[in-house]
């Protein structure tokens, strides 16, 4: 369901203009674009990125459209995480990347995202410590995440992805707040291990 919920909001950022995330497995390029703007060549210290990077130089130095392709037939599948550690490594890895994207406007949307996610642990906090005003603010906070973002999936799932996919949504909006807080914590500091090997920025 969260690889599902990334594709969509992938599909909705292109088509409203604004490349911004991607997916490998699903992402193809014209070698001669991927000549014009360097390859990979400018990100070779990091280890996650590439796609998104590449995808966001393309849109922002070249006159190249980037496009979705809107059809069942054109997802790729790719095996799950076997593990909880492994998952954890995984969004670890892809967190360290939002640093290093170049535009500094999408760094700040990423740092508001964040710090709305703490907002949700420290809400109920402050509901007991200072005033019981902030349980209505969390309240009111954590709906409209769930509202917002059901309806995303649920639009982009009638599109392109079965709907039984969405039966866990409840107990994966709640998993996620804890989880990105933790793995974009940690993605800042750059190490960690994938597949065996242990990455250093």
């Amino acid at each position: 369901m969260e690889f599902a919920g990334l594709v969509i909001t992938g599909a909705g950022l292109i088509g409203s203009g604004s490349p911004t995330i991607c997916n490998a497995a699903n992402i193809a390029y014209r070698k001669k674009v991927f000549d014009e703007v360097g390859g990979f060549n400018y990100q070779m210290s990091l280890s996650s990125g590439d796609d998104e990077l590449l995808m966001q130089k393309i849109h922002r130095d070249t006159n190249y459209k980037i496009k979705f392709a809107l059809d069942k037939n054109a997802l790729v599948s790719t095996e799950a995480n076997p593990t909880l550690k492994d998952f954890y490594h995984q969004r670890k890895r892809w967190a360290s990347k939002g640093l290093f994207y170049g535009d500094h406007l999408l760094l700040l949307k990423l740092v508001l995202i964040f710090l709305f996610y703490f907002s949700l642990i420290v809400q109920p906090i402050l509901g007991f410590i200072l005033s019981t005003k902030f349980f209505a603010t969390f309240i009111l906070s954590l709906f409209l995440k769930i509202l917002t973002e059901y309806l995303i999936l649920k639009r982009g799932t009638d599109l392109l992805f079965k709907e039984e996919i969405l039966k866990p949504f409840i107990l994966t909006e709640i998993l996620q707040v804890p989880y990105i807080l933790v793995s974009g914590f940690m993605g800042m500091f750059g190490n960690l291990t994938w597949k065996n090997r242990k990455i250093k920025r």
